[in-house]
């Protein structure tokens, strides 16, 4: 029985070199796209942050959101010339919970927002007072669904709301919505 581990780095070896065409903003060809749908979309996605991992520094992580664009747009444009199998069964990972440097990525999540706006959401989310204001919202938006969501937990899992998991999560799901709709507008 072949070492699944073994199997998924055989898979993505040749798809680094497929990274070139990327980096100096050459065509993609084809056969890299069929490459990079193999991998799946969990992998292809720990492959784009880990890319953005190199540019940390960067001031306001114009490079990161870049990155990612980029790597989202591909994987869109390479789905439509080469639609994954429905039945395959792609490399899973394990959630980002349970993942090295999830510590760094709250904390990278955290600085997305100012302290003041960060009061606003939990005390939206937590203690159901007073809407988000629009200032606020854009930069929960600007932060992110996946850094929302990751916080929101890690705030829950603290202990004092535990009776209120539920509640918590449809709060959470009313504060985001709330703030899409007053960035959409």
């Amino acid at each position: 029985m072949p070492n699944k581990l073994i199997e998924e780095i055989e898979m993505i070896h040749p798809l680094l070199k497929c990274a070139e065409h990327v980096v100096h903003n050459r065509k993609f060809p084809k056969s890299c796209c069929s490459k990079l749908i193999d991998t799946g979309p969990d992998c292809h996605v720990e492959l784009v942050e880990g890319e953005n991992h190199f540019f940390k520094d960067n001031k306001k992580g114009h490079e990161q959101k870049r990155i990612t664009v980029r790597g989202d747009e591909l994987w869109n444009k390479c789905e439509k010339l080469v639609p994954p199998s429905e039945d395959k069964d792609y490399p899973r990972l394990p959630e980002r919970r349970y993942r090295p440097n999830y510590r760094e990525f709250l904390e990278g999540c955290a600085r997305k927002v100012t302290e003041k706006c960060a009061k606003e959401v939990v005390y939206s989310i937590f203690e159901k007072r007073k809407e988000v204001d629009k200032k606020c919202c854009m930069r929960l938006v600007n932060m992110g669904k996946e850094c929302h969501d990751a916080l929101v937990e890690a705030l829950d899992n603290l202990g004092k709301y535990e009776k209120k998991r539920k509640e918590v999560k449809e709060n959470s799901g009313r504060v985001w919505k709330h703030c899409e709709e007053i960035v959409k507008n």
